[in-house]
């Protein structure tokens, strides 16, 4: 065998262990990234991330967009919380501004009706109490509506 023959095989040696010298190395800085990403979801996921890494690296920038996405899912998860409460309020305090109103018309045509009235007053005092019949019901079907539409009440 030539020396150039040998050398040209050892040249081909060295590059074919420094490339597995190197895929092995990439390979374990992936790993190490997907695991921190991996802790990263899970901590996250447990309600406890904190950022770690204060650099310039990429993984920085991201472990950085991640944090701003988490406080920005938590910000809005109790923007809706609190959205909710207001409406859970609105609907609690609709439903009681309208019965006793309704409830007090009734009462009144009831009375109506209990009392000697020409024949006309008295088709008025049904329509009366009719309608407000009609009146309570669609009352009470809005904000039983407007319950199982905010998921104050479940089916």
């Amino acid at each position: 065998m030539s020396n150039i023959t040998i050398v040209a095989v050892a040249a081909a040696v060295i590059v074919v262990l420094v490339s597995v010298i190197a895929v092995a190395v990439m390979h374990r800085k992936q790993r190490r990234i997907m695991d921190s990403i991996e802790e990263m979801l899970e901590t996250a996921r447990k309600g406890s991330f904190k950022e770690q890494d204060f650099d310039e690296s990429r993984f920085s920038a991201l472990e950085n967009r991640f944090a701003d996405y988490l406080l920005t899912s938590e910000i809005s998860a109790e923007r809706v919380k609190n959205e909710k409460e207001k409406i859970k309020t609105l609907i609690s305090d609709i439903s009681h501004q309208t019965k006793t109103p309704i409830a007090n018309i009734q009462l009144y045509s009831e009375l109506l009706d209990e009392m000697e009235l020409p024949q006309s007053a008295k088709e008025y005092t049904f329509q009366l109490h009719t309608q407000t019949e009609k009146l309570s019901f669609l009352i009470t079907s809005l904000v039983k509506l407007s319950r199982l539409e905010t998921g104050i009440v479940a089916l």
